[in-house]
């Protein structure tokens, strides 16, 4: 193996993308949610200049580019992968407080449809991306502020999973997607066409894009180069 370590890394990094299966139709949200609000559009563009025109794409500047971030979990919260999430299944009984019994080898999934409930969520049913940035920007600096991330897990956005079965790629999803929608912003213009129908349906447990959505793409200066 001596001496091949960079195209081993690059056969690695490969494998990580192909295997990425939900990276594109989680994207595709991101696009025509993001690229049909023109503030949005500028304000990414002005963190990206910020924070990657710098010092270049690294792991701590793709880390500080938090309202892209709150972007990503905004679109996963409004377009999680499946609306059945978390198969597990149980491995003894297990008596829940109200009395409930699960029988042990009881195959068990987790409904993610309260991420779009008003009373979880203020205006759960509608796309803004600044959610999560601005509940960053008004907590208490002294607590952990990670909970916000795109990657963070919990009862409320799960999209990752919970737990100790959460999903291990997704820092690398994360990144991904970042590296990707840097690229986009800073390279083209936009103009999404959404069907009437709307930009997404529901067909069996996932959210799937509208195959009928149109982009006009035009290309433009960068402020950076990336």
């Amino acid at each position: 193996m001596e001496g091949r370590s960079d195209e081993l890394a690059s056969m690695l990094i490969a494998l990580c993308l192909v295997s990425y299966d939900g990276g594109g139709e989680l994207f595709t949200h991101v696009l025509h949610s993001v690229f049909t609000n023109d503030q949005l559009v500028h304000d990414l563009r002005s963190e990206i200049v910020n924070v990657v025109g710098k010092e270049g794409f690294n792991k701590n500047t793709l880390q500080g580019l938090v309202l892209m971030d709150s972007v990503l979990k905004e679109a996963q919260r409004m377009h999680p992968e499946s609306v059945l999430l978390m198969q597990r299944i149980a491995l003894e009984e297990v008596v829940l407080p109200d009395g409930l019994i699960i029988p042990k080898g009881t195959p068990l999934m987790v409904s993610a449809c309260h991420v779009i409930d008003a009373s979880v969520w203020p205006d759960g049913d509608k796309f803004d991306g600044y959610r999560y940035f601005n509940l960053r920007q008004k907590a208490d600096p002294s607590t952990n502020q990670a909970s916000y991330n795109f990657t963070s897990t919990s009862p409320d956005h799960f999209g990752f999973g919970h737990g100790s079965q959460a999903c291990p790629g997704r820092f690398f999803a994360s990144y991904m997607q970042k590296i990707l929608l840097c690229n986009v912003l800073m390279k083209y213009d936009v103009l999404v066409i959404i069907p009437d129908e709307g930009a997404w349906f529901q067909r069996g447990y996932t959210h799937v894009a509208h195959p009928g959505l149109k982009a006009r793409v035009r290309r433009r200066e960068e402020e950076i180069k990336l």
